[in-house]
């Protein structure tokens, strides 16, 4: 931030400047949405029929359903609201957004003390969490990528006239995007952090190696609050959190420390997490109100008689298939494709790109049923195992709790919720207690 009358911390360097505004100038950068068929719009991907500039491919397909366009619109309205909570126009906020700046760029005072992370929050902030719930191979990066194409990922710079005349400009990252760690560490989480908001501001913070972020769990939880207030932040999207990395201590740690984020800020976050990742959210019960403040989102695999499967089916036949075989898809290639992957949109996309790979290189100008599914089998070598216990599940198969968490990215998300321990009422050694009710009888 440069103020043209009196100095002011530089916070971020910002690609796009723009004209002098005198109100809230952060709203004018966030989309609006009038109407769910709005959201089915900005959520739909079709590779062939998108602008060049989007550098989108197969695995960016996204056919909207009507519960990626609630998000959406959901979204919207939460990343406007948050940033009606910080106003740039008010002082108040704008001495916030300073000293937010101030933090994360002076290690130390002029005397060379330890300046201390202090938590810097926002008035009356909301949380505004968004936990969407989207199995292995279902489109999670598609997801993830219509999102960042609705808000943008590219920071800009705003100028803001002042009452004496002068002006502050700051800077608005409209998304940032950071993996769950693997075993759901804090550092390793703002250590992505720092490197993701270096390289969408053009900063070098992760380069040194003291500071906030090198210190305790407050500290870094104070650092990670004040980068995304420094740079107002529209959207935080936290991806891939998985069976494995959201379980055990370090993970419950980075819950609690996403939930105090938007507790603290009221930015959105926006968590895409796998069927076993909702489990171990659910022991979570802390974090739960904050990073899912409204509702879950479940993103399941496409059903094989529906006609979001079949437009699927067709569209991946046109554009990888209909130039080496028929130009009209073969009366089993959608039931064909169902059975290979079970309705997981990507495997889909994959397989129908190996096919075309191998008929093309082979020259072969037919394909049978039994071959379709041969080449899928082996396009899906890695992801078979996961697939066959989905299989063994629908066929009513019996699973260890350690067996669904094993598969828990890939299982219907019910099935792996039942696995969360709970009380067992036919077992007297795991009751909590015996509860004693009026009139002294056993409940």
């Amino acid at each position: 931030m440069q103020n043209s009358v009196k100095s002011a911390p530089v916070a971020v360097a910002a690609s796009e400047v723009r004209q002098l505004v005198d109100e809230n100038p952060c709203l004018d950068l966030i989309p609006e949405l009038r109407s769910i068929d709005d959201a089915l719009t900005i959520m739909e991907c079709i590779p062939d029929e998108c602008p060049l500039e989007w550098a989108v491919t197969d695995a960016d397909l996204q056919i909207p359903t009507f519960e990626r366009a609630r998000l959406a619109y959901d979204l919207v309205a939460a990343v406007r609201e948050s940033a009606a909570e910080r106003d740039l126009s008010s002082p108040e906020f704008r001495s916030k957004t300073i000293s937010a700046a101030e933090l994360i760029n002076h290690l130390t005072n002029r005397h060379g003390h330890t300046l201390p992370a202090a938590s810097i929050t926002v008035t009356n902030a909301a949380p505004r969490g968004f936990f969407v719930i989207v199995p292995a191979g279902t489109g999670q990066r598609a997801l993830r990528r219509a999102v960042e194409r609705c808000f943008g990922t590219e920071p800009k710079s705003i100028d803001l006239r002042l009452p004496d005349g002068g002006s502050i400009r700051f800077a608005r990252l409209p998304t940032l995007c950071i993996p769950f760690p693997a075993n759901g560490s804090l550092r390793s989480f703002a250590k992505a952090f720092v490197a993701r908001f270096d390289g969408a501001m053009q900063t070098r913070f992760s380069e040194r190696a003291r500071g906030p972020l090198h210190r305790g769990e407050q500290d870094i939880n104070a650092a990670i609050q004040a980068f995304a207030i420094a740079a107002n932040l529209g959207l935080l999207i936290v991806e891939q959190i998985n069976t494995r990395d959201a379980q055990g201590g370090p993970a419950a740690v980075l819950w609690d420390t996403l939930s105090q984020f938007t507790s603290a800020t009221g930015i959105p976050v926006l968590c895409l997490a796998t069927p076993g990742a909702a489990a171990a959210l659910s022991e979570q019960s802390g974090a739960i109100s904050a990073l899912a403040s409204t509702s879950a989102y479940h993103i399941p695999p496409v059903e094989p008689d529906s006609e979001l499967w079949l437009t699927l089916a067709v569209y991946l036949y046109q554009r990888h298939l209909s130039s080496l075989l028929s130009a009209e898809a073969p009366e089993w290639f959608s039931v064909c494709l169902w059975r290979a992957t079970l309705g997981h949109t990507e495997l889909a996309a994959k397989v129908c790109t190996h096919v075309a790979s191998v008929l093309g290189k082979a020259g072969t100008v037919e394909l049978s049923e039994k071959a379709f599914l041969k080449y899928a089998d082996d396009a899906l070598i890695l992801e078979r195992p996961h697939l066959n216990a989905v299989e063994r599940l629908q066929r009513g198969g019996r699973f260890t709790a350690t067996s669904i968490r094993r598969h828990g990215d890939w299982l219907p998300l019910r099935a792996v919720m039942r696995s969360v321990p709970g009380l067992d009422e036919q077992d007297s050694r795991k009751k909590i207690a015996d509860v004693q009710v009026a009139g002294g009888h056993d409940d």
